[in-house]
């Protein structure tokens, strides 16, 4: 038996918005039955404080999550106003008993998550981390890298890492075409400030230095050996934008002790400019007995 891992970074929509091209909370549970992980983790799932309703929560239970826990960000550093959701949360969602699942603190940035459930065939663990980097810039990235490098390098447990990293493949065409000096300096000089701010951020994210340091230092492996986008320019403010995938920054990467195959990327956004992202996760054969 394998287990489905998933991500999916919402853009807070198990809240309730009315914001004109977005999708409706019962779209974004429509979308995740479909997806049918067994674990999934959901970065910005909901703002603080306009909450989930109790008709979501009642979808999500009769998916078979009964098994929930939400951390709230509480975002250190430089402090941005214009984020998607104002006090957002991340949240995991499990159809198996978590064995333990705590709350962790990465680089004294953000909050994440971190937990355990057995894998049924061998009756071993699996660690599972759940994490939306910070992003602002690469160099807060990396602090919270530095803490996952700490625990995968500590860890007796195979760990799977699910989220929104913010962070790309660096050898892609479109990382090295973002990450050019002309374009680092035709980013800034974009009249639309929106839009000039969201490519500066983008061309720190293909530098490709968090996901390098996590597959090298950390031990990790991209489920997603073709690297293929999973976000789409049509962004909170940029409703007008084609939902269209342009960037690989959303990731599952695991240890060597798993086993991954069936890698997918979701064909509906349901309001959101992320995609969802699901991979069949399996123990070694070896390690099984």
């Amino acid at each position: 038996m394998t287990l489905k891992f998933a991500s999916w970074n919402v853009e807070g929509r198990l809240s309730q918005y009315a914001t004109k091209g977005r999708g409706t909370p019962d779209k974004i549970i429509d979308e995740i039955e479909r997806v049918d992980a067994d674990v999934i983790v959901l970065p910005e799932a909901y703002d603080k404080h306009k909450g989930v309703s109790q008709h979501i929560d009642a979808r999500i239970w009769s998916l078979g999550y009964k098994h929930v826990h939400d951390v709230e960000y509480r975002d250190g550093g430089p402090f941005r106003y214009d984020g998607a959701v104002e006090a957002p949360y991340l949240r995991m969602m499990s159809k198996i008993a978590f064995q333990t699942i705590q709350t962790i603190r990465l680089g004294d940035i953000r909050n994440a998550i971190d937990a355990t459930v057995i894998d049924p065939d061998s009756g071993k663990l699996i660690r599972m981390i759940g994490v939306h980097f910070d992003d602002r810039n690469e160099g807060l990235r990396l602090r919270q890298v530095d803490d996952v490098v700490s625990l995968t390098n500590d860890s007796a447990i195979p760990i799977a890492l699910l989220g929104d990293m913010n962070a790309m493949y660096g050898e892609s065409k479109i990382a090295r075409l973002l990450s050019h000096g002309a374009t680092r300096t035709l980013a800034h000089a974009i009249p639309h400030e929106k839009l000039s701010d969201v490519m500066v951020r983008a061309t720190d994210m293909a530098t490709g230095t968090t996901i390098k340091r996590l597959m090298a230092s950390g031990m990790l492996r991209d489920a997603d050996d073709k690297h293929r986008f999973t976000t789409t320019a049509r962004m909170r403010g940029m409703e007008w934008m084609p939902s269209a995938r342009l960037l690989d920054i959303d990731h599952i990467l695991v240890s060597p002790e798993l086993e991954t195959s069936d890698f997918r990327i979701g064909k509906y956004d349901a309001g959101s400019d992320h995609r969802p992202i699901s991979v069949q996760v399996t123990m070694r054969h070896d390690l099984q007995k």
